[in-house]
Formats: C-alpha cells, structure tokens, sequence
C-alpha cells in the first residue's frame, strides 16, 4: 500500500511540474499612441514592436496601434512617413511615443 501512495504521489507531482512548464502567458492588448511635438496624432506612422519580434504596423488616423503580447515590456521604435522618429519602452498597456524632428 505505502508504494501505491508513493507513486500515486509522485505522479501528481510531476503532473503538476508538466502543467506548470505549459503554462502560457497571458496575452493583452497594447495601445501604442504616437504623436508629433506639438501633441498631434501622426497617422501612417511605422511602429516596430521589439518584443514581437519585429512586427511591424501603422498608425490609423488617431496615430494609434493596437499591439497584442504576451511580454511583460514591449520596446517600440516608431518612423513617420517624413522620416521624424521616436521610440520607448514599457509594462504598460498604454504607451505614447513623441516624434522627434517632427513639430
């Protein structure tokens, strides 16, 4: 009986180091919201989404992006169509990025 209990234990052990080992990150969406110096949305901007492993979108009309991730930190560098450019990085759900040269 005690080898029963033990392997019973012991499987529930490792069952709960292999459900442990799949775990998968939760994803969440981020809003990347870019704007020149004076504090206007850029639209058609490129914004590459580091922790994504370079994916690459554009900003609609209100210069914003809507990211999903599963990192903890996403760095984004952003290049506007007159070639101006920003970046940041950040555990945010919402990130804005200046671009610089840009006014």
């Amino acid at each position: 009986m005690k080898v029963l209990t033990r392997v019973a234990l012991t499987l529930s052990v490792l069952a709960g180091v292999a459900a442990a080992s799949t775990a998968v990150a939760a994803t969440r969406e981020v809003v990347v919201t870019v704007v020149d110096m004076s504090g206007r949305p850029v639209a058609g901007a490129e914004v590459v989404i580091a922790a994504e492993r370079e994916s690459v979108a554009q900003t609609d009309e209100q210069g914003q992006v809507i990211v999903e991730t599963t990192a903890a930190t996403i760095e984004v560098t952003v290049t506007a169509r007159d070639g101006a450019s920003g970046s940041a990085k950040s555990s945010s759900d919402a990130i804005n990025v200046a671009l610089k040269g840009r006014s």
